[in-house]
């Protein structure tokens, strides 16, 4: 015990050095935190707040699976020697026994952490936007609508909450029947949007197209632009149950966008029951 306790000692020795420089100077540096000087920064931090579960689990994942990246975001270390800020990154790397590069800033004032975290936290949508991403916003959020669909095997949408924003940032990236839907909603959006919001229209697309491509895009243009239809109509029944559901919320709206799909595909006219129901999903096929 006491040999692993010296050999700890011996790997923070840096830190704590930086930690007691810092009680006299401001000053910052580039680093790699061990899992050790993780947990010593995180033996320094009283009166923060309490440690959000959920995010560390998220970063834990972001670790494990190598989608951890430098990104110039700081370690905070008050003069006090306590830490100001970082605490959810070293508990997910002590976790995780991961190490990660990251700036360390020391020597700034203990009261300063109130100030931190003020401004808006950047969405998926906005670093899809940043990276000069064609519909960011529509991308971002069909991508958390099929990741947690998947999650959940098709039953719900409960997953989203343990998504992660790199691995949603990787997928909205590379999914090209993402961007598609996500183009072909955002065009018809002027004749959507009192039915349902783009995202939902574009997650639609994405998951009725696995099964027909044709016969997606032809039944989801008869729901938004309602052309040539007639009342037996599977798209007729479910854009009159869209218009008339005012109060619905977006997953609702997707349950019944999906209900009335077998009924196209079999050429059956469905019952307003059949439409309105909610959860849970329809299977699809």
């Amino acid at each position: 015990m006491a040999q692993a306790t010296k050999k700890i000692a011996e790997k923070t020795a840096w830190l704590r050095e930086a930690i007691e420089r810092g009680k006299k100077e401001c000053f910052s540096i580039v680093a790699d935190i061990t899992p050790e000087a993780a947990a010593l920064l995180l033996d320094n931090n009283p009166d923060n707040r309490s440690i959000n579960a959920t995010i560390v689990r998220q970063l834990v994942a972001d670790m494990k699976n190598k989608r951890w990246q430098f990104n110039g975001e700081s370690i905070i270390v008050a003069d006090t020697g306590e830490l100001n800020d970082g605490q959810h990154r070293l508990s997910a790397a002590v976790e995780a026994g991961f190490t990660f590069k990251s700036v360390l800033v020391f020597g700034v004032p203990r009261v300063s952490r109130i100030t931190l975290d003020m401004g808006r936290i950047r969405s998926v949508g906005d670093y899809l936007q940043i990276s000069s991403i064609k519909n960011s916003m529509t991308v971002a959020a069909i991508t958390r609508l099929v990741m947690s669909w998947e999650r959940a095997n098709g039953r719900n949408f409960e997953a989203g909450k343990w998504l992660t924003i790199p691995e949603q940032i990787t997928r909205a990236m590379t999914d090209e029947a993402i961007h598609h839907a996500a183009n072909w909603a955002v065009s018809r959006n002027p004749y959507a949007h009192r039915l349902a919001p783009g995202s939902a229209f574009g997650f639609c697309y994405v998951v009725l197209s696995r099964i027909n491509a044709s016969d997606a895009e032809t039944y989801l243009e008869q729901v938004v632009m309602g052309e040539g239809l007639h009342r037996k109509d599977a798209a007729f029944a479910v854009r009159d149950a869209l218009v008339v559901s005012e109060t619905r919320i977006r997953v609702e709206r997707i349950a019944m966008i999906l209900r009335g799909w077998s009924h196209f595909r079999n050429q059956t006219e469905p019952s307003k029951q059949a439409i309105n129901g909610r959860f849970p999903l329809p299977e699809l096929s």
